[in-house]
């Protein structure tokens, strides 16, 4: 295990290019120097909050079918209640 460490370390570390000395504005920077996946991050982004957002609709859909239905059932127990209770009159 501390091998594979060290050979991941080593190759993390050979993979860094060198640093940069002064700030270099991102047009200047050559092509392979900028960020290439920019739109895939976006787009991945932009995918989750959708996902989200659709998540979060139908909960509340679900939420409000059950309220529905909770309410139906509470006007049918309060019906039979009453029923019952005309007939033990």
């Amino acid at each position: 295990m501390a091998v594979g460490f060290l050979v991941y370390s080593a190759t993390a570390f050979a993979i860094q290019p060198p640093p940069v000395e002064e700030f270099v504005p991102i047009g200047e920077l050559p092509e392979e120097d900028r960020l290439p996946a920019a739109p895939f991050l976006v787009g991945a982004y932009s995918l989750v909050w959708v996902f989200a957002f659709g998540y979060f609709w139908m909960l509340s859909r679900r939420l409000s079918i059950v309220e529905s239905e909770l309410t139906d059932l509470a006007k049918r127990a309060g019906l039979d209640s009453e029923t019952e209770s005309e007939r033990s009159h």
